[in-house]
């Protein structure tokens, strides 16, 4: 799974991975070289969804630049950050 353009050369973004049980996305990943940026879903709802995010970049000084759990709802549609 490699980016590119209609032309078939390279497109510099991220190759995405999309992990799915029955119907529904539970675990994405984003790689981009020595970058993994993950996202999770669970324990989902028809009012709700937690989630977990983690920015790791393999053999980097500080291998997480980011990591944030919280929690998406539906009604109304907001995002509620568990974790900084």
């Amino acid at each position: 799974m490699f980016p590119f353009s209609a032309n078939g050369g390279f497109y510099p973004t991220y190759s995405y991975v999309t992990k799915r049980d029955n119907d529904k996305v539970v675990e994405e990943y984003m790689v981009d070289g020595d970058q993994i940026v993950y996202e999770g879903y669970s324990n989902e709802s028809e009012t709700r969804v937690d989630y977990v995010y983690i920015n790791f970049v393999s053999g980097g000084k500080v291998p997480i630049l980011e990591q944030r759990t919280g929690v998406f709802r539906f009604t109304p549609l907001r995002y509620e950050n568990k974790m900084r």
